[in-house]
């Protein structure tokens, strides 16, 4: 298609160089200017062409170098993945670990709890057995008993805080999995983009490949096209030369026009001055006209008077002598008769006078109509020169824009080139833009990992004024346990009293229960030594539970069985706070301790015969329905939290997969 454009080009200038070798040939030394300058402008566009095309091969090579500093920046974050999730594992492998140490404490406390079981069955079967002995001892195995009552409580609290971290573990090592199974799927989602992204990345470069062998053809052609425009300009050179000729006369014809078109813009302001006057001077003459038709009326008007006037003295002087004017008149009357004729010349001369007048301005005014008439059909006659002036000089530019649309077509060609070599020259910007765009991707990569737990410190903001509420609400909690002991021990003075008689049948098991205690101290040392290593543990944990997951703070209604729980005992600092899964463990145990209580109290009252007095079994009833009606609460209280923590479960589940979704969506 370009060789058949250059050929009809070709043909093109040849028809043109005959057709303006007929006319004159007078400015070459121009034309050469003009293709002195043509070559130029050539030879800059074609050192400005190489210089792009360098600076491309250059930009490509720094695109390559990025590329490949992106690719390895990729393998580096996927390396730290695996790394992470590799710490992830360890975790854990060591969480788990350390709940089963805890399963292992224990089954161990369990198993120390049963044998304390027994033993108290043993105590109960040698109470039931020697309950006849003296008032003394039965005091001091009392006494003795309230102490197992509470070292067996302290074992029961020890068993529900236990139960409580092995609770507050598993939750950890819920969210923990949770939060394993979330890093993996975003481990999973980076690894996708940064597929996709070096898919991306391939796909620029062969594009970017093709690009350059496009262009690079694309100067092949052009080169071939500048050589064709070589040839071409070599035929316009002959063809300038006659053009220039032409043009030249042309100018000349142009600025003899224009200077006859500015005499006769000279000529027709002349004559508008002239019309002007003209127009002056007849308003002149009109206003005279005017001024001689007003003094003509104001004669008649004074003629009418005079002639009024002289009715009016001759009928005065008829009426003054009546007697002597009829003579004077019939006098007169002969004179006037006499003098008639000559008053009617003059009148008669002064009409001819007045006509002549009337001729007179009659006549000025044809004259100034035909001079008007004149000045007015002059500047039409220059007008009608002025068209057919313009006519000429309408013919001449038609022929000029000819020869310049001709030369237009010619450089709309080369311009076509020009744009095409831009459009490659765009390519290559836009693949600039596009490796800018994959730059601040892999940056806001770098980024989301810095970024990824941001998130979730909302929510652990939020557990941790969930724990300070739910802290001042177990002191609360504390002092209502603490009536209630009061209110308790209250019961148990009145129930001793009533038992005074039988504390003199248990001087014998004094030494026994003496020996059973030193069995139970030395079995109690292991364990203290397992708490204290548990409460040092706790706290870390607690610490870490803090930061992590909290558990949220439920309803500020509290029923008796959680103040019977405490049992008015200060609870330690070491000591995390409850979690909804250890309040359930801990109004078990609750119900355990009942339970003994009430094993306790019946041993107490179980003497000889089975049946104690009256007093005492309406307060052990008193007791059971108080006890009854709390356990009623209890269960009730227990499925109300359940149902609660099951809602903050689903609450805390939708605000953690919400804070995940702005987390990715910030990341994407």
């Amino acid at each position: 298609l370009e060789k058949k454009a250059t050929n009809g080009m070709t043909q093109q200038m040849e028809t043109f160089g005959q057709f303006f070798r007929l006319r004159n040939s007078s400015c070459e030394a121009e034309l050469q200017e003009l293709m002195h300058q043509i070559d130029i402008m050539v030879h800059s566009k074609k050192t400005e062409w190489e210089r792009k095309m360098k600076a491309l091969e250059a930009k490509l090579e720094s695109q390559d170098q990025e590329m490949e500093k992106a690719r390895r920046s990729a393998e580096q974050k996927s390396e730290e993945v695996g790394v992470l999730r590799k710490k992830l594992e360890s975790a854990e492998t060591s969480q788990q670990m350390i709940v089963q140490k805890y399963e292992g404490q224990l089954n161990s406390l369990k198993y120390q709890l049963g044998k304390l079981k027994n033993t108290y069955e043993k105590l109960q079967l040698h109470t039931t057995k020697h309950s006849k002995f003296n008032h003394a001892e039965n005091s001091a195995d009392l006494q003795k008993l309230e102490e197992f009552n509470v070292k067996s409580k302290e074992w029961e609290k020890q068993k529900s805080l236990y139960q409580k971290h092995i609770a507050s573990l598993d939750a950890q090592r819920k969210s923990l999995a949770e939060k394993c199974e979330l890093f993996q799927k975003q481990s999973q989602a980076y690894q996708a983009q940064l597929n996709s992204r070096k898919h991306f990345l391939d796909e620029a470069i062969i594009s970017s490949q093709s690009d350059n062998r496009r262009l690079r053809c694309q100067l092949d052609n052009s080169q071939e096209t500048i050589k064709s425009d070589e040839m071409i300009i070599e035929n316009l050179k002959f063809a300038m030369s006659e053009v220039t000729s032409s043009r030249n006369m042309l100018q000349k014809e142009n600025q003899q026009l224009l200077q006859e078109l500015t005499r006769g813009q000279e000529q027709c302001q002349k004559l508008q001055e002239e019309l002007s006057k003209a127009k002056i001077a007849l308003q002149s003459r009109e206003d005279l006209l005017r001024v001689v038709e007003l003094e003509h009326i104001e004669l008649e008007n004074e003629v009418a008077k005079y002639r009024a006037s002289r009715t009016r003295q001759e009928s005065v002087k008829s009426f003054e002598s009546s007697s002597t004017s009829c003579i004077r008149l019939n006098d007169e009357l002969a004179k006037k008769t006499q003098e008639l004729p000559k008053v009617g010349l003059d009148q008669e001369n002064q009409q001819k006078d007045l006509n002549k007048a009337r001729i007179h301005l009659y006549q000025q005014d044809n004259l100034a109509g035909y001079q008007s008439e004149r000045t007015k059909l002059e500047p039409s006659d220059l007008m009608e020169k002025l068209r057919q002036k313009d006519i000429t000089i309408a013919t001449i530019i038609k022929d000029a824009r000819l020869l310049e649309r001709q030369l237009k077509a010619e450089l709309e060609m080369k311009e076509k080139q020009l744009s095409k070599q831009q459009i490659s020259i765009m390519n290559q910007e836009a693949l600039n833009k596009e490796n800018k765009h994959l730059k601040e991707l892999m940056e806001n990569l770098e980024g989301t990992l810095t970024t990824g737990l941001k998130p979730f410190q909302e929510p652990r903001e939020s557990y941790a004024v969930s724990m300070s509420t739910l802290q001042d609400k177990n002191e609360t909690l504390q002092g209502d346990l603490e009536s209630l002991r009061c209110k308790l021990e209250r019961s148990l003075d009145a129930a001793q009293k009533h038992s005074g008689t039988q504390w003199d049948a248990h001087q014998e098991t004094i030494q026994r229960h003496t020996n059973e205690d030193r069995l139970f101290e030395h079995e109690e040392e292991w364990p203290m030594d397992s708490l204290m290593d548990l409460r040092y543990h706790t706290t870390k944990d607690s610490a870490l539970g803090s930061e992590g997951n909290v558990s949220p703070s439920h309803s500020g209604m509290a029923s008796p069985s959680e103040r019977l729980s405490i049992c008015g005992e200060p609870i330690m600092d070491d000591i995390p706070s409850f979690t909804a899964d250890g309040d359930q463990h801990h109004q078990r145990s609750l119900h355990s301790e009942i339970d003994m209580s009430n094993i306790l109290m019946d041993s107490l009252y179980s003497k000889g015969d089975s049946s104690p007095p009256p007093s005492q079994h309406m307060s052990f009833s008193a007791t059971e329905h108080f006890l009854r009606e709390e356990e009623k609460r209890a269960k009730e209280f227990e499925k109300l939290l359940g149902s609660h923590i099951d809602e903050l479960h689903k609450n805390s589940g939708r605000t953690l997969a919400k804070y995940t979704r702005i987390g990715q969506n910030r990341h994407m």
